[in-house]
């Protein structure tokens, strides 16, 4: 099968879990013989080709004003113009009219479409090539992609937001299969949608369990141990999770994993004055995870799916997470780790006081996680899309035969 992937970002281009999970699928259809092109904006301004672990890779100039993670100067006078045209942007859809043209795919999936536009779509229904659309955040219905504004999680779309959804959704009919990463993301977009394509569904990402997740933990002089990983912004909560350790009398030591300058460090540092704070910047997961008790996600925003969660259970770290988006769905409160309620301070000084109770219990906690980590393997994710991409294609393949009966 010949699958053509769309993505804002593809390595070494990587910025989040999103990327990473793009990135795994695509290599992981390539492992079983699939012909995989992934399309991604170029850092460097430049077109440029070449294959990555089976994946061949076509990167592109940004089709609009400028790059969306390097904005000039001038940026705050055009960025209203260029979220205009990213909600449907010409350029974008000639680009992959000339690429579908060419590589003449058997599917198109589109993941996050941030800088390109929906316009994509209609370059694929220009070829009647089945279109699959995975939504990895909120793009779809808010120029910022969080749903997410002074400092509170947005419950419908705003009234600013809706002009530019209205835009980017118009097209929706061209997908045939809307895929959330979380059940939780799904129906979000459904209520918000007044059209919704043909199959509607979700698939939790996948990480590789054939990789080795072993290291030797650390032992802990005492306390509570907690790491933070992801980035420093207002929707992931780190503000709020220091001021619920300001309100524990126990020793705590959190490890902070992520880009912060140093005013924002001292800042954050004299918001919790009583807790040990390490700002380790930019490493690997592990690094964090060998010196942890748990992992505490405290997203504010309604985070799609959470893939560090994941990636925590596999190396048996449990969790302390907010019940904001999909992340209740892969935490099992009291097996796997702790849940809280983000909208109460108190709520997380309770699941972080239980996670301290429990640390006799541990081991127990640890091989939980561990063992429900099995569950997202990356193989269980590949078969799905493969199920969505095999049923898109049948259906189109029905609906433009001879003689076919089939409506859309």
């Amino acid at each position: 099968m010949k699958i053509l992937l769309a993505n804002t970002l593809y390595a070494p281009n990587l910025i989040g879990g999103a990327e990473k999970s793009v990135q795994h699928l695509a290599e992981s259809l390539s492992v079983r013989g699939h012909e995989v092109l992934v399309v991604s904006l170029s850092a460097n301004g430049l077109n440029e080709e070449s294959t990555l672990n089976g994946v061949h890779r076509t990167f592109v100039r940004t089709p609009n004003l400028y790059y969306p993670f390097n904005q000039p100067w001038y940026g705050k006078i055009t960025k209203p113009y260029w979220h205009f045209l990213d909600s449907y942007n010409r350029k974008t859809e000639l680009l992959f009219d000339f690429l579908i043209g060419c590589r003449r795919p058997d599917v198109v999936h589109t993941n996050n479409l941030l800088g390109f536009s929906t316009s994509i779509w209609n370059a694929a229904k220009k070829y009647n090539i089945p279109v699959v659309h995975t939504v990895r955040d909120y793009y779809l219905l808010c120029p910022r992609s969080t749903m997410f504004k002074n400092g509170s999680r947005c419950s419908t779309v705003c009234k600013s937001c809706k002009p530019f959804a209205r835009r980017k959704c118009a097209n929706i009919h061209n997908v045939n299969a809307l895929i959330g990463v979380s059940k939780k993301i799904v129906q979000l977009h459904a209520e918000s949608m007044s059209e919704l394509p043909e199959i509607c569904d979700h698939v939790y990402n996948g990480i590789d369990l054939s990789r080795k997740f072993e290291f030797q933990r650390k032992k802990s002089s005492g306390g509570i141990r907690l790491g933070f990983l992801g980035r420093i912004s207002p929707e992931k909560g780190l503000e709020f999770l220091l001021l619920a350790l300001k309100k524990l009398t126990i020793p705590v030591r959190l490890l902070v994993g992520g880009g912060i300058d140093s005013a924002t460090a001292k800042k954050m540092r004299s918001i919790a004055s009583n807790v040990n704070i390490d700002f380790m910047g930019y490493v690997k997961p592990e690094t964090i995870f060998q010196e942890v008790d748990y992992l505490v996600v405290p997203s504010l925003w309604n985070e799609p799916f959470s893939r560090v969660i994941i990636e925590a259970y596999a190396y048996g770290v449990p969790v302390v997470a907010s019940d904001r988006g999909g992340i209740g769905e892969i935490v099992r409160d009291g097996e796997t780790g702790y849940i809280f309620d983000p909208e109460s301070i108190d709520s997380a000084v309770s699941a972080i006081w239980k996670a301290f109770k429990a640390l006799g219990n541990w081991q127990d906690l640890s091989k939980n996680s561990s063992e429900y980590s099995k569950q997202f393997d990356l193989n269980v994710a590949t078969g799905s899309y493969l199920k969505i991409y095999d049923e898109v294609i049948g259906r189109r393949r029905r609906l433009h035969s001879p003689g076919s009966l089939v409506t859309p």
